[in-house]
């Protein structure tokens, strides 16, 4: 970092729970200020541009704390205007995280993908460094921050980016529980051994999601709502279509609605819960039809693995949608994989 004289930074990887930053500004002419501040937050976070900063006459001060998958970090500094821009998300330089600021003092405020969340202290809110965003902090403000693998989270919660620049109150308990949590894995984490880390951010995360999961009727709209639900009942789908018991009645009891509901959110999609399990478990039995490396599977085993119970129903259901016998979709496989070893036999000429 240049300008080691109005930045002060440092280093230590010697801890157990992994990489730390802790990183000072000290006062000086506005300008200069502004971008020594900037470069200190894209070095802790990601690309940005810090449009405007008060307070110059005052050091800032941040630090961050590396831990599997998850980044904890602080932020103490006056008032301040961020533009995540697009060319910082298209360029993949932001990489894939959803950051969560924590307001200690004063609210902020987060605008993406048309969506405007006003953040008090207590509340819970994020922001996806995928797409642009803008940050205002109109006051000075101290904020604990999460920064979260977007791969990860979205593995907790397959709906997470339709929840960027929403908020959920601190009125709501299990946002006060997450939050809670979260202070006090800022305030301990420099403390943590490798193993405990792990096992605190999967905790983290199970809080997140049901932190979410309880905001969400106070802070979206219907059709929001039933698009994340739906999501949701995807991701049940993918997890247990193998189960041959697995239906209507098992995806909802696991949701935790009613089965009416679930078809309902179906069917705005134009879709029906049951053929959208029949269609997954036939796809999944067209590849294990086209794996040269499955043609030891009888065709009943290639039924019972895609979740089908009786292998005579899965023939009948297999010709219906593709038009084509579970067998003939073998052959034809392997006589494409036949031609291309044929292909590949060099000449005798």
């Amino acid at each position: 970092m240049q300008l080691r004289s109005e930045i002060d930074s440092a280093h230590d990887e010697s801890q157990g729970a992994g990489y730390q930053l802790r990183m000072e500004v000290a006062p000086g002419e506005a300008t200069r200020y502004r971008r020594n501040w900037q470069d200190a937050l894209r070095e802790a976070y990601f690309p940005l541009d810090v449009r405007s900063v008060g307070d110059s006459e005052r050091p800032a001060f941040l630090y961050a704390q590396d831990l599997p998958n998850l980044r904890v970090g602080g932020v103490s500094c006056g008032a301040m205007s961020i533009r995540h821009l697009r060319e910082h998300a298209s360029t993949g330089g932001a990489g894939d995280f959803f950051h969560i600021p924590m307001p200690v003092m004063n609210p902020i405020k987060l605008i993406q993908r048309g969506r405007e969340a006003l953040v008090r202290p207590g509340d819970l809110a994020m922001i996806s460094t995928a797409d642009q965003y803008i940050y205002e902090q109109p006051a000075p403000n101290r904020l604990r921050t999460l920064t979260i693998s977007g791969k990860m989270l979205r593995e907790y919660y397959a709906s997470a980016d339709d929840l960027t620049a929403v908020t959920f109150s601190a009125d709501i308990p299990e946002v006060r529980l997450f939050m809670s949590y979260a202070q006090t894995l800022s305030e301990v984490v420099a403390k943590l051994s490798q193993k405990t880390a792990s096992g605190a951010v999967n905790v983290l995360f199970d809080m997140l999601k049901v932190a979410m999961l309880a905001g969400q009727g106070n802070s979206l709209g219907t059709s929001s709502v039933r698009t994340a639900h739906a999501q949701r009942a995807l991701r049940i789908i993918e997890d247990r279509y193998r189960d041959p018991t697995f239906g209507v009645g098992p995806l909802a009891q696991e949701f935790g609605c009613t089965s009416r509901y679930l078809q309902q959110i179906f069917q705005e999609r134009k879709q029906c819960v049951s053929e959208v399990i029949r269609a997954r478990r036939l796809a999944a039995a067209k590849r294990m039809l086209q794996d040269s490396l499955l043609n030891c599977l009888s065709i009943s085993q290639v039924a019972y693995r895609s979740g089908f119970s009786n292998p005579n129903h899965f023939s009948k259901t297999f010709f219906d949608h593709f038009g084509l016998r579970p067998a003939d979709v073998r052959s034809l496989s392997r006589g494409v994989s036949a031609l291309n070893s044929a292909d590949d036999t060099p000449s005798s000429h």
